[in-house]
């Protein structure tokens, strides 16, 4: 099988995805719940179903990829325009979990921005494809 370099894009994004979550995400500062540490949170302890999202996303853009249906370019950008929004929206406004911090006492870490490369690589990959007109095979 050849996969063509579009694909490779949104390849690199479905699998960066779900590996961002075994990375820290937030940290929350020294002093802010009491303690004299500074506390992290990995993707998976942060998030109630976005991490779900973004496995499944994950998924189904490998299997897009390995498939390679004829529509796979407008399926890969709406894969990951979807999980670009479910990662927005929590970088944006933090995490139940996190309900009890202020904001200004919490900060972004490497893997939420990874989490949200990777979901843009998924829809770049889609979208380069889908302009140069590329076939699926």
């Amino acid at each position: 099988m050849r996969v063509r370099a579009p694909l490779l894009v949104s390849l690199v994004g479905a699998v960066l995805m779900p590996a961002s979550l075994f990375l820290d995400w937030y940290e929350i500062k020294e002093g802010a719940t009491g303690d004299n540490s500074a506390i992290s949170l990995k993707g998976w302890d942060a998030f109630e179903s976005t991490d779900t999202v973004m496995v499944l996303a994950a998924i189904a853009a490998l299997v897009l990829i390995v498939m390679a249906p004829a529509y796979v370019a407008r399926a890969l950008m709406f894969v990951g325009a979807l999980a670009t929004g479910f990662i927005a929206v929590q970088l944006i406004d933090q995490p139940a979990i996190l309900g009890f911090v202020d904001s200004a006492d919490l900060s972004l870490k490497i893997g939420a921005y990874l989490g949200l490369l990777g979901a843009l690589l998924v829809v770049a990959g889609g979208a380069i494809s889908s302009a140069r007109g590329l076939p699926a095979r």
